[in-house]
């Protein structure tokens, strides 16, 4: 899968998104095989509520994300603020954003904590198959307790749709709320 620097020379794509418990000291990463879309990491946010958060912190009421600037989770895509207003009123949370400003993501926790054991946990291999990328991924972890929980995500995800700012606004009328702090 040489689909990073040799797209032309691939067979398939591989589009990690993960999130990082900082309690925890916990990884977890779906593995994509379509386009990073908003619907697509709002899937694997649910992915992750559903099965671990929901059970690791059944008191919840508030959750903090931290977010870089750039792909389908920026504060720029009035999509991704939409389908995350779905998100908080389907799970009735409190969810506060911030968004770390462009090429500053390197100081998000998922990146020196979790995604640079990832890429080291993959040095040197042969991304052939996506049976060899998740073992890979399960198999990260550090001395001071990292562990790493993975999925494969082959779901199709629609690339360029877009929302009108006015659903928002309607959202926001709903009683749904957006916080983005960045």
């Amino acid at each position: 899968m040489h689909d990073h620097d040799y797209e032309h020379l691939g067979e398939g794509k591989v589009i990690p998104h993960g999130i990082y418990d900082l309690q925890a000291n916990k990884g977890y990463v779906s593995i994509g095989s379509s386009s990073e879309t908003a619907d697509f990491v709002m899937d694997n946010l649910r992915w992750w509520w559903y099965e671990y958060g929901i059970h690791d912190y059944p008191d919840a009421k508030n959750i903090l994300l931290l977010c870089d600037a750039g792909e389908a989770n920026s504060y720029r895509h009035h999509i991704f603020k939409y389908k995350f207003m779905d998100f908080v009123a389907e799970t009735g949370l409190s969810v506060i954003v911030c968004h770390y400003p462009p090429y500053c993501s390197k100081w998000n926790p998922i990146e020196h904590r979790l995604f640079s054991q990832v890429h080291k946990a993959m040095q040197g291999a042969v991304l052939s198959d996506y049976a060899t990328v998740q073992k890979l991924i399960w198999q990260t972890s550090t001395k001071t307790g990292l562990t790493v929980v993975v999925r494969l995500n082959l779901k199709l995800y629609e690339t360029g749709v877009k929302i009108d700012k006015a659903k928002i606004n309607k959202n926001i009328g709903l009683g749904r709320t957006f916080t983005n702090k960045g």
